[in-house]
């Protein structure tokens, strides 16, 4: 007989044994088992543990347009070949070219700068891989405690 109130009926004793465990109804042999109270199986637990994630993949490779590069100049020397002209009386300056082998009254190297280029732009690198994670952490123990019991009639 189970009764729902805090004491015993007269001619019943309250049995002790058992607290804070769930009932089971069986239809076989009855028996109790199980290592957690109710109470405590059933609160507020929160999972503690970590995650690892592990990355693989490559980037992508990316050619800078000019206006991606740092600006920047180019400097470099050039060889000139210095011609007089005895009829004008003038002078006038010619590069020289690879392997030119003309002469000239004199020679001169002047100095030659490029323009400066580039703008300094971002850019960026695609990437293509895969994320995966893993979760390990402390399982939650729902072994509840428990009595089985079976119904009976009084003679």
């Amino acid at each position: 007989m189970l009764f729902a109130q805090s004491a015993a009926p007269t001619g019943w004793t309250k049995d002790t044994t058992h607290n804070d465990k769930t009932i089971r109804v069986v239809t076989g042999t009855a028996s109790s088992g199980g290592s957690n109270t109710f109470s405590s199986a059933f609160s507020n637990i929160t999972p503690s543990g970590s995650v690892t994630t592990s990355v693989t993949g490559s980037v992508q490779n990316h050619t800078l347009t000019i206006a991606q590069m740092p600006a920047h100049n180019h400097s470099g020397v050039v060889q000139q070949r210095e011609d007089f002209n005895p009829t004008t009386g003038t002078t006038t300056q010619t590069p020289l070219g690879f392997g030119d082998t003309r002469g000239g009254s004199r020679a001169s190297a002047s100095p030659l700068t490029i323009n400066n280029t580039g703008g300094g732009q971002a850019h960026s690198h695609g990437w293509n891989g895969t994320a995966t994670s893993s979760f390990t952490g402390n399982t939650i123990n729902l072994d509840v405690q428990y009595v089985d019991v079976i119904i009976c009639t009084k003679n």
